[in-house]
């Protein structure tokens, strides 16, 4: 599968800008998800995007696996905010600078 250096850290920055907007990870992802190409959309690419937007370990991000879009996947968004929010705003210091 091809990166495409320029579409991460565009959405990099747009999932950190959402958060800092106040917004919930599934929330910011639910937005950003309709404008990714379909190669994009594969789970082990959302865990790396996931991973590289908020400085998480693999451990931490994998919750994203189980969602596979808005409404899709055995993550529901209530689950995935509960799983993964606590540490992206933990590490918060650590993706901010």
């Amino acid at each position: 599968m091809e990166s495409t250096p320029h579409l991460d850290q565009n959405m990099v920055e747009r999932l950190r800008s959402f958060v800092m907007d106040g917004k919930t990870l599934s929330s910011a992802m639910e937005l950003l998800f309709p404008e990714l190409p379909e190669d994009k959309r594969s789970t082990v690419w959302l865990v790396n995007l996931i991973r590289k937007a908020f400085c998480l370990s693999i451990a931490e991000a994998s919750p994203v696996a189980g969602w596979e879009g808005p409404g899709i996947g055995i993550v529901t968004n209530e689950r995935l905010d509960q799983f993964v929010m606590p540490s992206i705003l933990r590490r918060q210091s650590e993706w901010e600078s």
